[in-house]
């Protein structure tokens, strides 16, 4: 049985960035295996407020949990 997470910008409204797909066996959560993906809404904010940003990307576990957010400016 496929499992499938949603992975949502936390800030922007839950949009949907991404999905990951896995068997549904039970998984190790390696702190070093993350999905970075990036967030337009989150560098637009940002930029409205000012900051000259680049990237703003958002990682995520296995499991879909956000564990880090990281600007580039």
């Amino acid at each position: 049985m496929a499992v499938e997470v949603e992975l949502r910008c936390t800030e922007s409204f839950g949009k949907l960035l991404g999905k990951l797909f896995h068997s549904g066996m039970p998984l190790a959560v390696d702190p070093d295996n993350l999905a970075e993906l990036p967030c337009a809404d989150c560098k637009r904010r940002l930029r409205q407020q000012g900051r000259p940003v680049r990237f703003v990307l958002h990682r995520y576990n296995a499991i879909g949990e956000l564990v880090d957010t990281s600007i580039v400016e």
